[in-house]
């Protein structure tokens, strides 16, 4: 469990409850460097100065996708089979559990006729990192305790683009958190919202383990 979310009291509860089998926590957002010439609803970052005190987590606002999808199509309610064949989790390699959201992705993208993103891998390198950074230093969110937003550790890398958004999830004793978390994403509007982007064209995924524990970044990306 991580140090923060351990309860307190019993008058005060935990965000996540040590009595569920599996618990998960999702974050989605958008960051533009630019002003762009068409609105895109869901910005909670952008690039800050530096602050020498710990960032303050802030879960964002569900909000509307850039575009609104077609009335006449429902959401998608359950994620297709992936292409990508499945290991047990036990055993799983990360770059296969990588491959399989990002598989899942894009057939989600394909059902509304949307373009497939591309892997990127440096894109897929912040993400990791960023997976990693929140195991370590016992955070969650879209801004890490030292101040870097989502765009500061994709400029950082040396990735010029026009728009970023970035879905986020923490998993804990899944049977299989790759379908936990994708359906989880799929299931809430912010998440699903990056995902139907019809904007962007590339993606990285990184995942970090610690136990019985998964942190999932995944980005998304318009040069």
């Amino acid at each position: 469990m991580i140090p923060w979310l351990k309860k307190k009291s019993r008058a005060d509860a935990p965000l996540l409850s040590s009595q569920r089998p599996w618990q998960i926590m999702l974050l989605g957002c958008v960051v533009l460097p630019v002003k762009l010439p068409f609105s895109v609803p869901g910005i909670c970052s952008s690039p800050q100065p530096k602050r020498s005190n710990p960032a303050r987590v802030v879960v964002p606002q569900r909000r509307t996708p850039a575009r609104t999808i077609p009335s006449n199509r429902r959401p998608v309610v359950t994620v297709p089979a992936s292409a990508v064949p499945r290991q047990p989790v036990a055993t799983a390699s990360l770059s296969n559990l990588e491959a399989r959201v990002q598989a899942e992705i894009n057939q989600i993208r394909r059902s509304y006729d949307l373009k497939p993103m591309q892997g990127n891998r440096r894109l897929a390198k912040v993400a990791r990192g960023h997976s990693q950074n929140m195991a370590a230093r016992s955070f969650f969110g879209h801004t890490d305790p030292s101040g870097n937003s989502a765009a500061e550790r994709v400029q950082g890398a040396g990735i010029r683009y026009q728009l970023v958004a970035e879905n986020l999830a923490w998993v804990e004793n899944a049977p299989d958190p790759v379908d936990h978390i994708v359906q989880g994403w799929l299931n809430s509007p912010g998440h699903r919202a990056n995902i139907l982007r019809p904007e962007v064209r590339e993606t990285g995924v990184g995942i970090f383990r610690t136990g019985n524990q998964f942190f999932f970044t995944q980005l998304f990306m318009t040069r």
